[in-house]
């Protein structure tokens, strides 16, 4: 797993999440773990060896606020 930074401005800061495909499949099992207990959350952690640490907090919503959104794949996977 990668975590790459990017702080371009005050207002903006790029982060992208770099998975492996073993990753993936270890960030969809705890996904569905929070979704069957929505009162537990999990971290994202950078060892902060190339960069600031950063820690990316995942958890449930239960308010229903938002401020972010999900956009789709910058080239849509082909259908199976």
């Amino acid at each position: 797993m990668r975590v790459i930074v990017e702080n371009s401005n005050d207002r903006f800061i790029g982060l992208s999440l770099v998975f492996s495909p073993e990753d993936v499949d270890r960030v969809i099992a705890d996904l569905n773990a929070l979704k069957a207990k929505p009162d537990q959350h999990f971290h994202l952690c950078t060892n902060g060896n190339d960069g600031p640490f950063v820690d990316i907090e995942i958890s449930v919503n239960s308010a229903g606020s938002t401020n972010a959104w999900k956009s789709g794949f910058a080239i849509e996977p082909k259908p199976t």
